[in-house]
């Protein structure tokens, strides 16, 4: 087991939230708008889903009615917004993702300047782990 911050971790796990947060960097750097996604482990196998939807609220259902439905071991859901870190707001890739049967997740943001920028895309210090929300996985027998 891995520690990320105070969340004991499979190996798996996080190299999947890691993977979700280099994946959000690497769509967001062409300037491209970053739709929502969610990586899982099902059956130790990493699948990409899109959750393309009316907005925030509507990506969140889609992930909770996904979540409820699938027996995976792990998801990693990614999104585009804004992060205050230090005194300065900056665009950001977050990335929320827990494992089964363990009841804190982890929430990553990646601090990035955009590619419209004068002096164009830019990674901006290193991953952050900001917060231990409940894990949408929590409780489920799967």
């Amino acid at each position: 087991m891995l520690k990320l911050g105070e969340v004991s971790a499979s190996e798996p796990f996080a190299e999947l939230v890691f993977w979700a947060l280099d994946y959000g960097i690497e769509c967001v750097s062409t300037g491209e708008t970053l739709i929502p996604f969610v990586a899982v482990l099902l059956d130790g196998k990493r699948q990409l889903r899109r959750l393309l939807a009316e907005g925030p609220e509507a990506a969140e259902r889609m992930l909770e009615h996904m979540l409820a439905q699938e027996p995976m071991e792990a998801y990693a859901y990614a999104y585009d917004g804004y992060v205050t870190l230090e005194g300065e707001r900056s665009d950001a890739v977050f990335v929320e993702g827990a494992e089964r049967g363990v009841e804190k997740g982890v929430l990553f943001v990646q601090r990035y300047r955009p590619a419209n920028h004068a002096e164009g895309f830019a990674v901006r210090a290193r991953p952050a782990l900001i917060e231990y929300p409940n894990s949408r996985l929590a409780g489920s027998d799967g």
